[in-house]
């Protein structure tokens, strides 16, 4: 019981920080153009992507584990490990910032979808 009370409450977690982080990847971009003095802040920074990314990756595999061997979807997986792909490509090779803004929104929602599925799949 604990451990489904647990789970919740990553997905629930981890779906809304995947949802944060796609909304970040989504208007950073539109911040930067209309705030010229953004463009100094910690938001667009290496370290927060790197933080952002590694924290939601923490975040779904501990909520893997505690929920996959019960439900055994393996759609869990493929989506969320798509999303993470898109979003570190994104970062690291998009070559625009276009590209990058739709390959790091995109595996945002991945990631979330991918944390939405999980929990309905655990509390079906």
């Amino acid at each position: 019981m604990r451990a489904r009370f647990v789970s919740l409450h990553l997905d629930a977690f981890g779906f809304f920080a995947s949802l944060l982080c796609a909304v970040h990847c989504a208007l950073l971009p539109l911040l930067l153009v209309f705030l010229p003095l953004a463009q100094r802040t910690y938001l667009h920074s290496s370290l927060a992507e790197g933080i952002l990314l590694l924290g939601s990756f923490a975040i779904a595999a501990i909520s893997l584990r505690l929920s996959y061997l019960k439900h055994r979807r393996k759609r869990v997986l493929i989506t969320m490990l798509s999303g993470f792909c898109l979003i570190s490509a994104g970062i690291m090779l998009a070559p625009s910032m276009l590209a990058e803004l739709l390959m790091t929104s995109s595996g945002g929602g991945f990631v979330a979808i991918g944390h939405y599925l999980n929990w309905r799949y655990t509390h079906k």
